[in-house]
């Protein structure tokens, strides 16, 4: 105020007082760019004093005047400015169209909520209509009182409304449009005008003309009315089509700081439960004293090596399988995780297993050229499958819990079944050692020598799935490959390569996330896996009989832990504990790994 008071009475105000719009500041942000977001913030928290003030003492604007007028054009209502004011934006074909499709079929909704139906049928003509090519065939001005009347209203009031066949959407939907601070997920096309949730095209926002009441069109649309959150959400989905430098995402400083916290959690994993929330005024910071750190079971039950071992979804069972063909179940809701099942599986070395995804069933394969499958917890064989002619490396399900790929690396196969023992398809060719599928079974990750392939699968009209083989793409590392791990996301892959490191990739194969080194790997097969919250944490055997830790995104080595008296094959992580995992080893035992009972004083 001082300083408009000076230049009210023509004394010059010192730039140095507040800073010019377009000075730089140390952290190298704009200044005037900072302004904004405090700006939007406080206006977001209520303060619009505050944010007023702000405005006035630094010449900032939240939002260049052609946008703060359409801003508020649109929140307000008020459709023919709005429309107006696009122009002013100077936005490029076609998102100025998309921009217009979308405030007009809010425009178009918000007439059909008020009973206009012949505003909503004029709206859908003059102003939707124009805006698709094609044009869709609308019915004729004087069709509009028919509409309403087969809608329950009289063209000008009543219950008209719409209905879009065979869609259900829920009010949320249009929600995640914008998340994360403004923009949907895909950019659509050019022939694509967005917005399916609410009506993608006017054929489709045509049929709500044939609602009988408001609450069904806001049931079938998923569209929460004028005067909920759809103007706001409105605004969250123009964020995908106009510059952010021009519209500010709605929330951005809080959706700023949202994803700070999120990188520090996933660059320094808290052990900490989930509940804790994180503080703005502190770092997130690693704490070490939640690492697993001694082994507080020993599971014995197998008479040779134990060369795989797999904790269920669920994190309520455990299974081990061995060199000696045995797999043991163990019951992990009980501290001292007692045994379930001793299974007499195979008369060859069991190589792998695999728990369905609803936890029911288990996979094995084996040196003996089979797949069986089995029944959890009992352990009573369900099926066994026969059809290759070498030993079985690797077995993976895929999500629908119907179908699962078995590999065999001397055979040169990857096999496609159905629970029905039927192999369905044959992948020939690769050497393949270790399968994974990801989460949303669209990609199938095969390793084979020093080769990651990725094969897209995909199901016909009867839900059946594929192996497309004919479109596999590859990525090489740097030394043969023994072991794959994905991810609980199916974003990153671990490797465990000969040059005794563990690389972690991305799944698409395009870059290297991280490498982990220190332990030893040489003529074993040894397994890594990812581990703690969020994945955070990257674990291994080791043939110097230890279990190895690192930070996964630092690479840092936080643990050794000693323990087991042979090389360690296998491990996994407990998904109901983030500090807990196990470890399986050529000693013959499964080590169960925590933290230390709290020390009485």
């Amino acid at each position: 105020r001082a300083a408009r008071g000076q230049e009210a009475r023509g004394m010059s105000v010192p730039e140095s007082s507040n800073g010019s719009p377009t000075e730089l500041l140390a952290s190298g942000f704009r200044r005037a760019d900072v302004v904004r977001l405090v700006t939007q913030c406080l206006h977001s928290l209520g303060y619009e004093r505050a944010a007023s003030e702000l405005v006035d003492e630094s010449g900032v604007q939240c939002w260049p005047e052609p946008v703060s007028r359409f801003r508020a054009a649109l929140l307000h209502g008020e459709w023919g400015a709005a429309d107006a004011l696009i122009t002013n934006l100077h936005l490029p074909d076609p998102a100025s169209r998309r921009v217009r499709f979308l405030v007009h079929r809010q425009h178009y909704l918000e007439r059909l909520e008020a009973h206009d139906a012949a505003g909503a049928l004029a709206c859908l003509r003059e102003r939707l209509a124009p805006l698709e090519q094609p044009h869709f065939a609308l019915p004729p001005p004087d069709g509009c009182a028919a509409i309403a009347a087969a809608g329950g209203g009289d063209g000008k009031s009543g219950n008209g409304g719409v209905t879009v066949a065979g869609r259900e959407a829920a009010p949320s939907a249009m929600a995640r449009c914008g998340a994360g601070g403004g923009g949907s997920g895909d950019r659509s096309g050019d022939g694509d005008l967005g917005g399916a949730r609410l009506g993608g095209s006017v054929q489709e926002l045509s049929t709500y003309l044939l609602c009988r009441s408001v609450e069904e069109l806001k049931a079938r649309s998923g569209w929460d009315g004028g005067g909920g959150a759809s103007r706001r959400l409105l605004l969250d989905e123009l964020q995908e089509h106009i510059p952010p430098s021009l519209l500010l995402p709605e929330n951005r400083l809080e959706t700023l700081l949202q994803q700070a916290v999120r990188w520090q959690t996933l660059h320094a994993p808290p052990l900490t439960p989930d509940d804790v929330s994180p503080s703005l005024f502190e770092d997130v910071s690693f704490r070490h004293d939640g690492l697993p750190r001694e082994a507080s079971l020993v599971l014995e039950g197998h008479t040779d090596e134990v060369w795989c071992v797999a904790f269920s979804h669920s994190g309520a069972a455990l299974a081990s399988a061995s060199r000696d063909g045995a797999i043991v179940l163990w019951d992990a809701t009980q501290p001292q995780f007692a045994r379930r099942a001793l299974i007499p599986a195979h008369s060859g070395a069991i190589a792998s297993v695999a728990w369905s995804p609803d936890d029911t069933l288990l996979l094995s394969c084996a040196a003996d050229r089979t797949v069986k499958l089995w029944n959890a917890p009992a352990g009573d064989c369900a099926a066994t499958f026969r059809e290759h002619t070498e030993a079985v490396t690797a077995v993976v399900w895929l999500p629908s819990g119907a179908h699962f790929l078995s590999s065999s690396s001397a055979g040169k196969r990857v096999i496609l079944w159905d629970l029905g023992g039927n192999a369905l398809q044959s992948w020939h060719g690769p050497r393949v050692t270790d399968l994974a599928v990801t989460a949303d079974g669209a990609r199938l990750l095969a390793v084979s020598g020093c080769t990651v392939r990725s094969c897209p699968l995909t199901a016909g009209s009867d839900g059946t799935p594929r192996m497309v083989t004919e479109d596999v793409h590859s990525w090489e590392e740097t030394d043969a490959i023994s072991s794959l791990a994905i991810s609980r996301d199916s974003r990153a892959v671990l490797l465990n390569v000969g040059s005794q490191e563990v690389h972690a990739w991305d799944v698409d194969g395009r870059r290297r996330l991280g490498s982990y080194s220190g332990h030893r790997q040489g003529r074993f097969v040894i397994r890594s896996a990812f581990g703690g919250k969020h994945d955070g944490l990257v674990l291994s055997g080791s043939e110097d009989t230890q279990v190895y830790v690192w930070h996964r995104h630092s690479g840092a080595l936080l643990r050794k832990l000693p323990g087991h008296s042979c090389a360690v094959n296998s491990v996994s992580w407990s998904p109901a504990s983030p500090h807990l995992f196990a470890s399986a080893s050529d000693d013959h035992t499964v080590r169960i790994w925590g933290l230390p009972p709290p020390s009485v004083s």
